[in-house]
């Protein structure tokens, strides 16, 4: 069967219901109220106002024609929003580095919150800029009965790679990131084209066992690894594509993943500690998974245990640590200009190195090395770990460490319109099936707003190019539609 992409029916225009503020007026309030911190009159303002722009844009597209997907800057914006405001409101604000615990004073808090809003407004008028396309013509899947059997292999060849826990190494050093790439990137593409198609009933009977097969291999595989990161890339894009077809939030997943995600991070430390670094080696998946599952249910037992020994608050201040960038960026604008310096660009030196395939590069610098000055500049490794720990500040405060307050707006301008431009190219209804199936399996790297420039962007266009090679036998050139 061949992939179709079908058109959401919507009534009404682009403008926004009238009660539309009240959401984020209502979970504003919820976390002031929620803080043990003491929350100012002008911090409460800003994060109001971050979570304005993102559910805003959220709800301008789900009133408006269907033209496009998703609402990708609703996305990165309330990632932002959950990268500061949770952590500011409900975090520990707490920083480590090479010497101990990092002092941070409310006001550099309170700065860093509100880099965060004029970041996101700077993204906004980015993304509110119309650019030409550059794009004339773009590859679809053709029509055949071959396109559908195409995606199924696919994604077995995915789920394949994923359960082999050394297939990354299978082209060898050289071939490490094509093979990367293989296992994590390309098989969300037929994931998501076929996941639509279930959704809308187009789906032949054994998809939705291969779905769950390679849903199943990939949750056991990045729990077991003792990383959920692929396990993030595959909820969001079975999040988008599902509210591609819906054209509403799965409320009830994302509340599941939250508590899974709230639920895990008890017995991470644990697992790593025992697996990572304390040389456990042997074991199966299976027992990891049982390890990891076991260690935070005995941790969340032995806090709810002992609801006044502050456990609890502990362990979901912890969490909210791993998605939070609040603590770095004060630091940032504690020690810039003085006696860090602005590095005027330095730091983006290594996106060029980013489109040199390393199979042509064998010694090409890890993607790592381009966070190496900023972890011990602003005191977070010593020198001697920097093989061993790779510490990210974000794309937004890497700004500034580059060029200041302006850094922040420019940077952030120039960002909104690249995620536009992306929209319109991979997340247009008019765009076909494949450009749109590859933008949803890019659009978790997207949303890692803790990466910084170099690892943000600078892999798109090798991503961009392993998808059309894979794919290549089911593609052809169609003239892409202006209107988009």
């Amino acid at each position: 069967m061949t992939p179709v992409l079908p058109m959401p029916v919507c009534a009404g225009g682009d403008k926004l219901p009238a009660p539309w503020f009240l959401l984020p007026l209502t979970v504003t309030l919820l976390l002031c109220l929620s803080s043990p911190y003491e929350v100012s009159f002008d911090a409460a303002a800003i994060a109001l106002a971050l979570f304005s722009l993102p559910a805003a844009s959220y709800l301008r597209w789900r009133s408006a024609p269907p033209k496009l997907a998703i609402p990708l800057f609703a996305g990165v914006g309330a990632m932002y929003w959950l990268y500061f405001c949770f952590a500011y409101f409900l975090g520990n604000r707490k920083l480590m580095g090479v010497w101990g615990a990092i002092r941070l004073d409310e006001h550099h808090l309170s700065l860093s919150l509100g880099m965060a809003a004029m970041g996101v407004a700077a993204m906004a008028g980015g993304y509110a800029v119309t650019m030409p396309l550059v794009l004339r013509r773009a590859p679809v899947f053709r029509d055949s009965v071959r396109t559908g059997a195409y995606l199924r292999a696919v994604l077995v060849l995915g789920s394949v790679l994923t359960a082999a826990e050394s297939s990354n190494y299978w082209l060898g050093a050289g071939g490490r990131q094509a093979m990367t790439l293989l296992r994590s990137f390309v098989p969300l593409i037929a994931f998501s084209c076929l996941l639509r198609q279930y959704l809308t009933g187009q789906a032949e009977r054994s998809d939705r066992n291969m779905l769950l097969v390679y849903a199943g291999v990939s949750l056991v595989s990045s729990v077991a690894s003792g990383w959920l990161g692929p396990l993030f890339g595959l909820f969001v894009v079975a999040t988008s594509v599902y509210v591609m077809v819906f054209r509403r939030l799965p409320l009830p997943a994302l509340t599941v993943a939250a508590a899974v995600f709230f639920f895990l991070q008890a017995g991470k430390d644990s697992f790593r500690n025992n697996y990572w670094y304390g040389g456990e080696a042997g074991s199966g998946k299976v027992e990891r998974v049982m390890f990891w599952t076991s260690e935070s249910a005995e941790r969340w037992r032995d806090a709810f245990a002992a609801p006044d020994s502050g456990q609890v608050q502990k362990i979901v201040a912890g969490s909210m640590g791993r998605v939070s960038l609040l603590e770095q960026t004060a630091n940032v604008l504690q020690l810039t200009p003085s006696p860090v310096p602005f590095q005027n660009g330095a730091t983006y030196g290594y996106m060029a190195v980013s489109l040199i395939p390393r199979f042509l590069w064998p010694g090409k610098p890890s993607v790592n090395d381009a966070n190496r000055f900023y972890q011990v500049a602003y005191g977070l490794t010593a020198e001697r770990d920097l093989d061993h720990v790779s510490i990210a500040v974000g794309t937004l405060t890497e700004s500034y460490v580059n060029f200041g307050w302006p850094g922040v707006a420019g940077v952030m301008f120039l960002l909104g319109m690249i995620l536009r431009l992306f929209e319109r190219i991979f997340l247009s209804f008019s765009s076909g099936p494949f450009l749109v199936s590859t933008g949803l399996a890019l659009t978790p790297s997207l949303l890692v707003v803790e990466a910084q420039a170099a690892q943000y962007l600078g892999g798109i266009i090798q991503y961009i190019i392993m998808a059309i090679a894979v794919f290549l036998p089911v593609l052809k050139l169609q003239r892409l539609e202006e209107n988009i």
